[in-house]
């Protein structure tokens, strides 16, 4: 069982030193919850789940559901304790491209609002850009009957205003959306942007545009997190002084916002190409994951702090190559202080795909180090493979996650980690 808490964030010195040999803890049980069938239910889901608050969850799929775009264009479904036992799942929306005015492909996760509306960002379709469209943000409005009404709070242009959206959105206490977009932006390197509600739709703006200063980062590669004065903290994949990505902070200042770049990743020992959202953890530390880079070239655990001369410090925590491989998606903080996170592939040869079907793992504080160990390994029978994104707290203290593939039909699954 696993204990979780939120913690919010501001940088002090801190020391954690590289963890010892890593170990595969196989008395950790996991359980399919739902296999994707791959048409009209979704497939392929690749972001966290959004817990419902009475034991159930909330996510989206990147295909499947209608057949308007190739392989579908992907659903909002919901996950509910069943009766009998086990999980049912129900379709909340089913992303459509019949007219251009529709979002499709959602890639990032769901975020709920105070009245439980949910907010999706749709990698493709809206109203502007020929072909595919330049992406989308909707909204779940719940209906008083049940159900949700469905509309398209604001679709991109690909010009100064962003394309692509790939992460999810937060929402701060007023109702006012962030997220980023990996194109677009007055220097092409894709924006952190924020929606307003205003008059009954909604206003947008951008307040960073990356690429537009020497050495920024650009192409945003995740969801935002944001402290309790405000601050919204990210990653992007490329840029920086190395090249290999960087991390930054955006404060506000006088109606609007400053980026200050907190670390620079090279792609050497560091890891780069950073991937995922930051978390914020013990010690006012900073976690996150890269997808490359490091000693084996297959990505790191990395934490940032601020050093004794106030400079921020990143230090290697752990560094994939054989038991995990290529994480996408930033680490889950317990109240311990352990972290928990997925990779996609894993370099063990018993999976029969490619590079390996991925694991889910644990870090628990050693001191000034972690001690790393692998909690499951997917691919073996029909437990799901290639896990895209991060785990979530949910009931009894197990972890939730969802795999890209694998599952029954080989569409994906949602599965549960005790």
């Amino acid at each position: 069982m696993f204990a979780f808490a939120v913690r919010s964030f501001a940088f002090a010195a801190a020391f954690v030193a590289l963890a010892g040999a890593p170990s595969v803890a196989r008395n950790i049980p996991e359980r399919v919850l739902y296999s994707f069938h791959g048409g009209s239910d979704g497939a392929s889901p690749q972001a966290a789940l959004l817990p419902d608050g009475r034991g159930g969850f909330f996510g989206t799929t990147a295909y499947g559901g209608k057949i308007d775009c190739d392989n579908g264009c992907g659903t909002i479904f919901h996950l509910a304790p069943a009766a009998g036992g086990g999980y049912a799942e129900s379709i909340d929306y089913r992303f459509e491209r019949t007219s251009y005015e529709d979002g499709a492909h959602p890639l990032g996760g769901l975020v709920a609002d105070a009245s439980g509306a949910l907010y999706a960002t749709a990698q493709s379709g809206g109203t502007f850009c020929p072909i595919d469209g330049c992406g989308a943000v909707v909204k779940l409005t719940p209906r008083a009957g049940g159900g949700y009404a469905e509309s398209v709070i604001y679709s991109f242009t690909g010009g100064d205003d962003g394309g692509d959206p790939t992460a999810g959105l937060i929402v701060d206490a007023r109702g006012n959306l962030f997220g980023t977009t990996q194109s677009g932006g007055a220097a092409r390197g894709g924006v952190v942007f924020e929606l307003s509600p205003s008059g009954g739709s909604y206003v947008q703006r951008v307040i960073h545009a990356f690429g537009s200063q020497g050495g920024d980062g650009t192409y945003p590669s995740g969801p935002l997190v944001a402290d309790a004065t405000g601050n919204l903290y990210g990653l992007t994949a490329e840029g920086g002084a190395g090249g290999a990505g960087t991390a930054f902070v955006l404060h506000p200042s006088h109606g609007g916002y400053t980026e200050l770049q907190l670390y620079a990743f090279t792609g050497r020992g560091d890891g780069g190409a950073p991937a995922g959202a930051l978390a914020f953890g013990p010690h006012r530390a900073l976690y996150g994951t890269t997808s490359g880079g490091g000693p084996f070239g297959s990505g790191v655990v990395f934490s940032l702090t601020y050093g004794s001369r106030n400079g921020v410090v990143e230090r290697v925590l752990h560094a994939f190559s054989t038991l995990g491989a290529r994480p996408q998606a930033g680490v889950l903080v317990d109240a311990s202080g352990a972290l928990y996170g997925t990779t996609a592939l894993d370099r063990l040869p018993a999976c029969t795909q490619g590079d390996g079907c991925g694991i889910a793992f644990r870090m628990a504080p050693h001191g000034d180090a972690f001690d790393y160990s692998v909690l499951h390994v997917f691919g073996y029978g029909l437990d799901g493979s290639a896990p895209l994104a991060g785990l979530v707290g949910g009931p009894g203290g197990a972890l939730f996650g969802t795999t890209s593939g694998g599952g029954a039909a080989g569409a994906g699954a949602v599965f549960r980690i005790d």
